[in-house]
């Protein structure tokens, strides 16, 4: 179970956050969508670049999820094109790979991911990044962004335990 106080409040009324998951693994992406979805984010979710590359400016998420390896295009080549553009630049991205080369890892951060999160990973690691992602971003807009609704589910105990050896590097480390 994740720590109470690690859930923001949020208001009757209050928008969702909207999360957008770019992975091609449809098992992965699906339990991921669905965690997401529980804790109580508007999720969308892609298994390719260009499922998604042409109406990311529509979807407007809040926050992105993506893979390093891709089919089609990578995700190094997609943060590259957020970054590159005003309407998406201050979106925050998250690497969620199964790439743990630190010369990847390097690339990705240089490029403008906000963290790098290895697999395998805990629902509750995913969970701490996109909230830490999404109270920076509050900051940095001066508003109370809302980062998890009050009373979220609890992460279920298969999710919670470790898997393996997952590591995170952010981007303020």
């Amino acid at each position: 179970m994740i720590d109470g106080a690690m859930q923001a409040q949020q208001q009757p009324g209050d928008p969702k956050v909207r999360i957008l998951i770019i992975e091609d693994d449809v098992f992965f992406r699906r339990a991921l969508q669905e965690f997401l979805s529980m804790e109580g984010y508007e999720v969308s979710a892609a298994g390719s670049v260009l499922e998604i590359h042409p109406s990311l400016k529509q979807v407007q998420p809040d926050l992105i999820l993506c893979d390093i390896s891709l089919p089609g295009q990578s995700g190094l080549e997609l943060l590259k094109s957020i970054r590159a553009d005003p309407a998406t630049a201050s979106i925050p991205v998250l690497m969620l790979t199964a790439t743990a080369e630190r010369a990847v890892m390097r690339e990705a951060m240089q490029d403008g991911a906000d963290d790098y999160i290895t697999k395998p990973v805990t629902a509750a690691e995913i969970l701490a990044a996109i909230r830490t992602r999404l109270a920076r971003l509050a900051g940095r807009k001066g508003a109370a962004f809302v980062s998890g609704p009050a009373g979220a589910t609890p992460v279920p105990a298969a999710m919670a335990a470790p898997v393996g050896g997952g590591t995170a590097a952010t981007a303020d480390a």
